[in-house]
């Protein structure tokens, strides 16, 4: 199964979808809806800019910077960094400073349940060998932490 697609059948959450365009509209919004109220609930944030109105049009809706993010993530987050379970994940940094976000453990399983997935719908399983290209720099703690996953990943000098 290498063609490159996903089969539709690989997103569970797919299946329930509705077939008609008014009632994916519908479900949409509505999930909108529930994903607004999560973070005026949730963030400190997002309770602060978030339009009142109870149906606002995504073109409205304020993008976050990587700069209001880098100085206020504790009011974007919606759980605490500190928070037991939670873990502070760095990027790279590519861009310029490295970005700090906090991953519960919920996100980072279904973060590793993905990639699996992903990896399975285009024919690999966990005990075929790979190669990874990246640039070296990632801390000690984090490679061990992604040679323990199912994925074997050996260093090439």
């Amino acid at each position: 199964m290498l063609s490159g697609h996903l089969p539709i059948s690989f997103w569970p959450a797919t299946q329930r979808l509705p077939r008609d365009a008014d009632a994916l509209r519908r479900d949409q919004e509505r999930r909108l809806a529930a994903l607004l109220g999560f973070a005026r609930r949730h963030s400190p944030y997002y309770r602060e800019i978030l339009p009142r109105e109870p149906r606002p049009e995504l073109s409205g809706l304020p993008i976050l910077s990587r700069a209001a993010l880098r100085e206020r993530m504790h009011a974007v987050a919606t759980v605490p960094p500190d928070a037991p379970g939670v873990r502070v994940l760095s990027t790279s940094g590519w861009s310029g400073r490295p970005l700090c976000l906090p991953a519960s453990r919920e996100e980072l399983l279904l973060d590793a349940l993905l990639w699996l997935a992903a990896y399975r719908a285009h024919g690999l399983r966990p005990w075929h060998r790979q190669v990874k290209f990246a640039q070296d720099g990632l801390d000690p703690e984090k490679r061990a932490v992604r040679r323990a996953w199912l994925f074997r990943i050996l260093p090439v000098f």
